[in-house]
């Protein structure tokens, strides 16, 4: 991949524009994370900017740093070091007490809902099982769909579930 300041510039202006345009999700945690990320692109751009007209030299060592050694961002085994080195120790922190405060936020996290139906909802999720899990042809995905098609849920396509799948992202 050939990253130059000004594609990086460009991502992250895009970046920005994707997480600060509207509509914005319902669901809190998401509008928090999507906040964060508008936040933090158009932050990451100035300074980019700011950069590329101050000290061009440095903002392509930046830029191949983003870019990491395989083309797909930057390599997490050397970002911690350095945030550790340039960050966390002239800060007086202890860098394993931030990693073990996001591990613990990722993990109270995935042990709770990402949303909880509302009673109308739950009401037409239980009447749709309730219409078709007597049916001759009520299969699993029959009755999933059933429920899906009561909350105006659309299930991934084909397609989808085929990228998705960890065979698919082995190969």
């Amino acid at each position: 991949m050939d990253t130059t300041p000004q594609t990086l510039l460009t991502t992250l202006a895009h970046l920005h524009l994707q997480a600060a345009t509207t509509p914005l999700p319902a669901d809190h945690a998401a509008l928090g994370w999507q906040m964060h990320t508008a936040a933090v692109t158009g932050l990451a751009a100035r300074l980019l900017h700011a950069l590329t007209i101050t000290d061009p030299q440095q903002a392509e060592r930046i830029t191949a740093w983003y870019e990491g050694p395989f083309g797909d961002g930057p390599n997490p085994a050397a970002t911690i070091p350095w945030l550790d080195q340039h960050i966390a120790r002239p800060a007086g922190a202890d860098i394993e007490e931030w990693i073990t405060d996001a591990q613990q936020r990722a993990t109270h996290a995935a042990h709770h809902p990402a949303r909880t139906l509302t009673p109308n909802e739950h009401d037409a999720a239980w009447h749709a099982i309730e219409g078709t899990a007597g049916a001759p042809d009520a299969d699993p995905g029959t009755v999933l769909n059933a429920v899906l098609a009561a909350l105006r849920i659309q299930a991934p396509t084909a397609a989808d579930e085929q990228a998705a799948s960890p065979r698919h992202r082995a190969a």
